[in-house]
């Protein structure tokens, strides 16, 4: 009689490599699954921290330059900004407003920056504000606690629609 060789896998070995696949998949789905969830609230984040980041690059140093500060002025503007502040670089004198306006259906806060009286350049510094918390700007300097003259420190603070909230303090550069 011959042996005839037998190969393949036993009944025993198919089973226990079907549990340990299933129990793989289901871990790598469920963490699929949990990064999926949580992207969009990351991005979420990382915009708002974005926002914060780009208004105070620009913020601090308009504060620390300004020889002068208002809240109704329009110049440069051509709305009433939240603050317009304005300095002198050598001859030129400079002007940035920081002004909230409707675009793309949202309300955002916009830098219009001028030199000697000529627009230079406009800049979208957060999106999605709050229509119900506007940004508002604190000052403090020779007027006291208004922001018309020349300011001390001024504190910018923005509410943007899914709550978050940051505040920007600088103070001007004493010369």
């Amino acid at each position: 009689m011959s042996v005839r060789a037998e190969a393949g896998f036993t009944l025993v070995e198919l089973l226990v490599t079907t549990v340990i696949t299933t129990v793989v998949i289901a871990a790598i789905a469920a963490s699929i699954v949990v990064g999926l969830r949580t992207t969009d609230a990351t991005n979420e984040r990382l915009a708002e921290s974005h926002d914060a980041q780009i208004a105070a690059a620009y913020f601090v140093p308009d504060v620390h330059s300004a020889d002068d500060a208002s809240t109704s002025d329009t110049e440069c503007a051509g709305a009433t900004p939240v603050i317009r502040l304005r300095w002198t670089d050598g001859s030129v004198v400079k002007v940035a407003s920081y002004v909230s306006e409707s675009a793309g259906g949202e309300l955002r806060l916009t830098r219009k920056y001028c030199e000697d009286g000529a627009p230079v350049s406009t800049l979208t510094i957060a999106h999605r504000l709050s229509a119900s918390v506007p940004p508002t700007v604190a000052c403090t300097g020779l007027a006291g606690s208004s922001c018309t003259g020349e300011p001390a420190t001024a504190t910018l603070q923005v509410t943007d629609t899914s709550g978050y909230s940051f505040e920007i303090t600088a103070a001007r550069r004493v010369s």
